[in-house]
């Protein structure tokens, strides 16, 4: 079915909700207390992430290291007969 006015038409690509009221449009800039709260919480997250990177990394390294040390004992084994 087509729209026959523009306002519907609009509301209907950018699925807007014609019936909202203004106060649930616009919302309040946050509180200085709220963007510091908001901001430790970012913090937070982005160390929890870095700190899971690393430890991720750290094992990986050590496999590493143990996977080489597996061939080298490997390749030793069979000269040394």
């Amino acid at each position: 079915m087509v729209a026959k006015s523009n306002h519907a038409f609009s509301a209907v690509i950018f699925g807007l909700n014609t019936c909202m009221h203004i106060k649930e449009i616009t919302t309040k800039p946050p509180t200085p207390e709220q963007q510091r709260v908001e901001s430790l919480k970012s913090t937070k997250d982005h160390a929890a992430d870095a700190l899971a990177a690393e430890r991720d990394r750290q094992k990986v390294t050590k496999a590493q290291k143990a996977l080489t040390a597996a061939r080298q004992s490997v390749t030793v084994k069979p000269s040394a007969l």
